[in-house]
């Protein structure tokens, strides 16, 4: 048995979220033309023209973190983190701030997202990608009424905010609630000709679907997303879990092993380890295992937060080191207090004490 064998959607909504949010107020010096690659090579040359540019080492920032969400370069953080330092030091900028909120995020040091995520809010209240991102601050906090509040007085009511309050209801259980907020966003997204936010938006309404034992009413909807793009891997992630869903567990792992040969992601990594081993493939599950662990303490060992409690959940799965997933599994809890984190606390308590 396995605490958690089940993928973490909310962790995949918030992840492409974050990806399909562009930064506030792009420079017009951005050549959207280019490649992600040539575009941070773009931007590295016109920070060295325009070293004076505030605005533009925010915009290297973003890309740089651009790159950290689809490669998960622990070593692109510091990139990340130089490319700010060069913006605040000329001057303090919207750009920089959203960015800066954004990276906490993803390190889960939400006590400063939230801060940097407020003073983006105090130059421009009513944006919504940066009430978004406040969200997710609050949300990762296990604040639900303040993310509650904000969500409710926000003037707008379009791809952002339907799109929070898709995750909002999501870390509720509230899934119709998040699934009709979803569907939402896809309509918003669709009146702003936004192919792919209304692409990810049906697929995480599916996953609503999923988290709530019901696939069949998730599959038309991952049908319909396939006919949109076959080959996005959100999608792919939860066609694995409709699998699962059906007890087709050696179905679902094939394509895991696809999409890990696509793209690096421990956490899928994980998934994979406890599909192997629910399959009876003890080599490759510790195979899954070891790539999973490895990158998790890599990041814990550079003093990141944002793997504690999935090392406390790989270790639990494992029935490994049992008291230091304990321990992880509070000291997660410093940073993150939203459901899953206390969730995590429970289960390895239960892992340690059997």
């Amino acid at each position: 048995f396995m605490i958690f064998s089940r993928l973490p959607l909310l962790y995949y909504i918030i992840l492409f979220l974050t990806l399909l949010m562009p930064i506030v107020a792009l420079a017009v010096i951005q050549n959207d033309s280019l490649s992600h690659e040539k575009q941070i090579v773009f931007l590295e040359k016109q920070v060295k023209q325009h070293p004076r540019s505030a605005e533009l080492h925010a915009q290297l920032a973003q890309a740089y973190f651009d790159q950290l969400m689809h490669s998960r370069d622990l070593d692109v953080i510091v990139k990340v983190e130089a490319a700010l330092a060069d913006s605040f030091s000329v001057q303090p900028n919207l750009k920089a701030f959203v960015v800066k909120a954004r990276l906490s995020n993803y390190r889960h040091q939400f006590v400063e997202a939230k801060q940097w995520a407020n003073k983006a809010k105090q130059v421009t209240p009513q944006d919504t990608v940066v009430t978004a991102i406040l969200t997710e601050a609050l949300l990762g906090l296990g604040e639900t009424h303040a993310a509650e509040k904000l969500l409710r007085d926000s003037t707008h009511e379009d791809f952002n905010i339907w799109a929070s309050r898709g995750q909002l209801y999501a870390q509720k259980h509230a899934f119709d609630k998040a699934a009709y907020a979803f569907e939402q966003a896809g309509i918003a997204a669709k009146q702003q000709h936004t192919p792919s936010r209304a692409l990810w938006a049906l697929v995480n309404q599916a996953g609503m679907y999923l988290d709530s034992d019901r696939p069949q009413q998730a599959k038309p909807l991952l049908e319909k997303a396939q006919a949109m793009d076959a080959n996005d891997f959100l999608l792919q992630v939860h066609w694995m879990e409709y699998f699962i869903a059906h007890q087709q567990h050696d179905k679902a792992y094939r394509l895991a092993v696809t999409l890990l040969a696509q793209q690096v992601d421990p956490y899928l990594e994980a998934h994979a380890f406890t599909l192997a081993k629910s399959l009876g493939k003890h080599s490759q599950a510790k195979q899954h295992f070891e790539r999973a662990e490895a990158y998790y303490l890599k990041a814990i060992q550079r003093d990141e937060v944002f793997t504690l409690g999935a090392l406390a959940r790989l270790y639990c799965d494992a029935g490994l080191q049992l008291k230091r997933a304990r321990q992880l599994a509070h000291q997660n809890m410093h940073y993150k207090r939203d459901p899953l984190a206390h969730e995590t606390v429970q289960s390895t308590e239960h892992c340690a004490l059997n």
